[in-house]
């Protein structure tokens, strides 16, 4: 016999008005969710209609342009252009709650698993403001990390996430973890299914944001082809189902001529793409037209 639709949960208006930050949201969607009345042979199917019924994120963004709730983030770059840096700064704000770039961000903890070793990680953050007091970022070093499959690591990370009650997981590089096989960087299909197998993290924090950490191609040494002064999508080192399958990208590249500016390119489902360039100061990240120390030849 198929089961008959029922109504909603009943007071959804009025407790939704109530979740104001994602620390009441994570309790209300399951709350929510435990009272859903389903057909349970549709299960785990949902109408559109029941889906647009479940409480929304009260934001969208960590860091706007950077970083999203819910979404899958892509931050590439080419080798040594200072990925790793650029995130570091991003979730040093966001987990102490101060701007970015003058962009406004939500507080929340931060987890980071990282492919450098205690010595090169202590060395390359030392000198960011902040960085080394702050108690909201948490670092999985990969001396203390077990070697495991990739649905384990995810696993692994999940307990991590809910300990350190971290709503961002940041995951540096996708290339380093993802436990592809040879030739798994250029299969579609691989890269395909390593994603969605990440994404099942969501179903018990709606509210995460993942950031991969990946690399563009080297520039071309061929003189027939001019040096991009911005990479696009194109260059993300690997399949395009990559680039595809994220939600939000920031492509970073070097500038040309001075050694602290960084070229930045932003697509996704969020904003309008943008295009910008930023410098890298004693005090943080600025745009670019402040500070700029050419390269010496």
């Amino acid at each position: 016999m198929t089961d008959v639709p029922k109504e909603a949960v009943a007071g959804w208006e009025e407790y939704a008005a109530d979740v104001h930050s994602f620390d009441s949201f994570e309790s209300e969607y399951h709350n929510y969710i435990q009272g859903e009345c389903l057909p349970a042979s549709y299960k785990p199917a949902i109408s559109v209609a029941d889906l647009f019924k479940r409480p929304a994120l009260p934001v969208t963004s960590y860091v706007p342009g950077f970083i999203y709730a819910g979404s899958l983030n892509l931050v590439a770059g080419e080798p040594k252009a200072g990925k790793s840096t650029l995130v570091w700064h991003i979730i040093n704000a966001i987990s102490q709650g101060t701007s970015f770039l003058d962009k406004e961000s939500r507080k929340t903890n931060v987890l980071y698993v990282s492919e450098q070793n205690e010595v090169s990680f202590r060395q390359e953050t030392a000198n960011i403001p902040g960085f080394t007091k702050n108690p909201n970022i948490f670092v999985l070093l990969p001396e203390v990390c077990p070697a495991q499959a990739w649905s384990e690591r995810i696993e692994f990370w999940n307990e991590k996430l809910h300990a350190t009650q971290s709503n961002i997981l940041v995951i540096d590089t996708f290339g380093a973890f993802a436990v592809l096989p040879p030739g798994g960087e250029n299969d579609a299909a691989c890269i395909a299914e390593r994603l969605m197998a990440l994404k099942k993290l969501y179903r018990e924090r709606p509210s995460l944001g993942i950031v991969l950490v990946h690399h563009i191609r080297k520039p071309s040494t061929d003189p027939r082809y001019a040096a991009k002064a911005f990479a696009d999508l194109r260059d993300a080192r690997g399949s395009s189902a990559l680039a595809g399958g994220v939600d939000n990208c920031v492509m970073l590249t070097k500038e040309e001529t001075f050694t602290n500016i960084r070229n930045i390119h932003i697509e996704g489902r969020f904003i309008p793409e943008e295009h910008c360039s930023i410098a890298l100061t004693e005090k943080g990240y600025v745009t670019s037209n402040l500070i700029r120390k050419p390269y010496r030849r």
